[in-house]
This record gives structure tokens, C-alpha cells and sequence, in this order.
């Protein structure tokens, strides 16, 4: 049976995945934010599921609550679909009652926060693919059901806070640039972080210790640098490992389109100065601005003007897509800016 977890993107949504990899060993993991994006990453998930040769499959989703179209939506997908599939929500938002009280698969517990829901849903109904006891999982699942729901006189919340710190601060990568990889990249921080419970302290002995916990998994190449520069570098490896996607041919020009980037300044001119045949590099936020990076080149400030309604320089420059809404991933992403630029 494989896996589709798709969750939410903080820390109670990725340790709600970080669970679900202790107990299934074929995962799939999907990270959303609310609203529409939940529909359209389930929508992701059936296409890959009815494309499949396999035929069992599990779908959870957890710490987002849906709306009732959305519940009836993904209710009519599971039930037209030819495969065995076996659906489950975990929520703990108030919000979703309606939803809960109505669909068999939507179980709701808003005393508890996602990951002991899910925490418990496992212990209940698996076991653990690794029969070694651990002294963690107990209280990580602590940690974070103490700051999710706010329960400051737990033990464990300041842990809580830390451990949350270093999910909103992990964005080194990029869900929409790299999918699964970013994924990967969270929860192995998590687990990292896990060794840390049981010191004197531990929320501090944490906090001192992410930019090494970050380094030590980013820096491949084994350089001595700063943080920016190490993520960059990976970055940038990791566009050259995936070439193919993210090259964009424009006019006489060669060039890369990447989504939703963070560092995209330092990122772009290390990819132009490292990589001299290509002429310009294109990132694209979820909001619709974009930034667009040359080495003498091609005058971007041109290309940013003409068709994103934007400027600056010949070699940096940025604009931005007032219609760019609901676009959740690379390719609709990518298809949009190349119709802008036909015209």
C-alpha cells in the first residue's frame, strides 16, 4: 500500500507526515497552505493515484480542515476512482464540525493538535517499521501538541517554540521548486532536532544549533562558507540535477524559471557565474511578483517592462502579475509567464 500525506506547512503539518514515515514505508508527501490549494494538491494526488499500476493505496490528510464543497469533492473523486483507496482526515480546526459530522473519513478533535492525532491514529491502527524503542517520539509529539494548541505550562513548549522556528525558518528550499525535496529537507531537520529533547535546556541547546543542524545537511560539497552561500549552492545543484524542468528558452535567449525562491538574488547570479552559457534566470513568487537576474546578457529590465509591467536594471529587475491567483504549481506556473511573454 503506498502512502499520499498531504498536510499542512507548519510544524504540526510536517510532523504529522514526520509520524506517518515511522509507520508506512512508501510515502508521498504534499505540503498546503488553506483555500483553494488544498483542492488542487488533492486533485495532484488522484491523478497520480488513477495513472498508477498499483492498485491500494491510503490517502491522509491532515491539519487542514475543509469546507464542505471541498469534503464533497474529494469524497466524489475517492468513490468514481477504479483503485482501492482508502481515505482519512485528522483535524483538530473547529471549523471543519460541519464537514466531520457529515463524512465517515473526517475525523475532528479540537482538544489535540494534528500530529497527537495522528500520533494516535497510528499507535491505534499500525505498527512501527523500526521496533527499536525511541525516547523521542513521545515527547516531540508533546512539544508540538504544547505550542500548536498554546499549553504554556507544558514542560515541553518552549521546545515547542523552537522547533516551530525552525520549520517558518527552513525556506531555504522551495515546496513549488522542488516538491518533495523541500519536504525531506524539513522533516529531516525535525528528526535532527529530535536529539536535543533530552539536554539540559533544550529549547536553547536547539536554537543555538540550527544554522548547524541547516549546514550539515545543505552543504554537500563540504565548503566553509556562509549559510546564503551553502543554500545556494544547493540550490543550485539542484536545478542543474533537474535541468530539463526549469530551462526556458526565450527568443535568442537561454534561460531558467524557478517558483517561489527565497534568496533569489545571491541564487540567481551564483547559477549565471557558474553556469556562462546561459543568459538570464527567472524566479516567480506564489503572490506573482517576479525577479529576473542577468550577467550582461540580455537587458532584463527590458523583458521585465514589456511584459510584467515592472523595471530596474539591466541586470536585475522585477514586476508583477496582478492576475496571477490560484496557482499552486511549477508547470501552471511556467505556463502562465510563457503565455505573458508571447505577446
Amino acid at each position: 500500500m503506498k502512502l499520499h500525506h498531504l498536510s499542512h506547512i507548519d510544524l504540526d503539518g510536517y510532523n504529522a507526515q514526520l509520524i506517518s514515515s515511522l509507520y508506512i514505508k512508501d510515502c508521498e508527501f504534499y505540503n498546503t497552505n488553506y483555500g483553494n490549494e488544498i483542492t488542487g494538491k488533492f486533485d495532484k494526488i488522484m491523478e497520480q493515484i488513477n495513472q498508477s499500476l498499483e492498485n491500494d493505496f491510503f490517502i491522509l490528510i491532515t491539519d487542514v480542515n475543509l469546507n464542505m464543497e471541498q469534503c464533497e469533492h474529494v469524497d466524489k473523486q475517492v468513490k468514481e476512482s477504479n483503485k482501492n483507496i482508502k481515505l482519512q482526515l485528522l483535524d483538530h480546526h473547529i471549523t471543519g464540525a460541519s464537514s466531520a459530522n457529515k463524512f465517515d473519513w473526517y475525523y475532528l478533535d479540537d482538544k489535540k493538535s494534528a500530529t497527537l492525532i495522528t500520533h494516535e491514529y497510528y499507535k491505534k491502527n499500525y505498527k512501527l517499521l523500526d521496533s527499536e524503542p525511541n525516547t523521542w517520539l513521545e515527547k516531540l509529539v508533546n512539544a508540538t501538541n504544547a505550542i500548536d494548541i498554546w499549553i504554556e505550562d507544558s514542560p515541553y513548549f518552549e521546545f515547542g517554540k523552537t522547533l516551530s522556528k525552525l520549520v517558518n525558518e527552513s525556506r531555504e528550499l522551495s515546496k513549488e521548486s522542488f516538491g518533495n525535496i523541500d519536504n525531506k529537507y524539513k522533516i529531516a531537520l525535525l528528526k535532527e532536532a529530535t536529539k536535543f529533547i533530552s539536554k539540559q535546556d533544550p529549547h536553547i541547546a536547539l536554537d543555538e544549533n540550527i544554522y548547524f543542524l541547516k549546514r550539515d545537511y545543505l552543504n554537500t560539497k563540504n565548503i566553509k562558507d556562509t549559510l546564503d552561500n551553502i543554500s545556494s549552492n544547493y540550490v543550485v545543484s539542484l536545478i542543474k540535477e533537474q535541468e530539463e524542468k526549469f530551462i526556458y528558452n526565450f527568443k535568442e535567449y537561454k534561460g531558467i524559471i524557478t517558483f517561489n525562491l527565497s534568496h533569489i538574488s545571491n541564487t540567481a547570479n551564483m547559477f549565471l557565474t557558474l553556469n556562462d552559457d546561459y543568459d538570464f534566470f527567472m524566479n516567480v513568487n506564489y503572490r506573482g511578483g517576479l525577479s529576473i537576474r542577468s550577467n550582461n546578457k540580455v537587458n532584463v529590465a527590458d523583458m521585465a517592462s514589456k511584459y510584467f509591467g515592472g523595471g530596474g536594471h539591466i541586470n536585475a529587475s522585477g514586476g508583477f502579475m496582478n492576475d496571477f491567483k490560484n496557482i499552486y504549481f511549477y508547470d501552471d506556473m511556467r505556463s502562465f509567464v510563457e503565455n505573458k511573454m508571447l505577446h
